[in-house]
């Protein structure tokens, strides 16, 4: 069995049960499938994983997921997918939010209006330049989505060691002064029991 059919055939389904088991702190019903596909398939062999919005797809870089089962990393594989699903509820939401649709949005409009932005001019992550890396992790979605993941991480396990987790350097900040909204978002979370969209 090779590296793409273990993964795809194997791993994939203990993935989606993860996902479901929290679906309750996504607000979004559709979270889709979870692939894997070798460096080469990414624009970047430094990809970890991305999400495909319109096929509700979550694709992992094969390398860097056996890295992260060598060396017993398995928290990192679920922190990063809980990155990559709040990248489907910012989407689902922004467009609720142009839509105009009557649904509870737990976000500041102003938090909705920087998403709506970034979406429109999204800017990827091709090679490893310092620069390119301050321009990805410094935009708006790309921090919520690590705070997001970050907290949810503690949220679930408390005992955790925060430090365990990777944090980019341009994300500090925003992950320090944003706790407050992401623990209260799963406080109501644990409450309703259930999703939006």
């Amino acid at each position: 069995m090779t590296d793409y059919q273990f993964f795809n055939e194997k791993v994939s389904p203990l993935l989606v049960k993860w996902l479901n088991e929290e679906i309750r702190f996504y607000l979004f019903a559709d979270i889709g499938q979870i692939y894997f596909a070798y460096a080469s398939d990414f624009a970047s062999k430094e990809i970890a994983a991305q999400c495909n919005y319109e096929r509700r797809e979550i694709v992992f870089n094969i390398a860097w997921i056996k890295e992260r089962f060598k060396k017993n990393e398995v928290f990192l594989v679920k922190y990063l997918i809980m990155h990559e699903i709040r990248h489907f509820y910012q989407r689902r939401v922004v467009e609720s939010f142009k839509n105009r649709e009557n649904v509870r949005i737990y976000e500041p409009q102003a938090m909705l209006l920087s998403w709506q932005k970034n979406f429109e001019k999204y800017i990827d992550i091709t090679g490893s330049s310092e620069l390119e890396e301050k321009n990805y992790f410094s935009q708006p979605i790309e921090l919520d989505a690590t705070a997001f993941a970050y907290y949810l991480m503690q949220h679930l396990h408390p005992n955790i060691n925060p430090r365990s987790l990777y944090v980019p350097k341009y994300a500090v900040d925003y992950i320090k002064k944003s706790r407050g909204f992401y623990q209260s978002f799963f406080q109501v979370a644990d409450q309703n029991k259930r999703y939006y969209f």
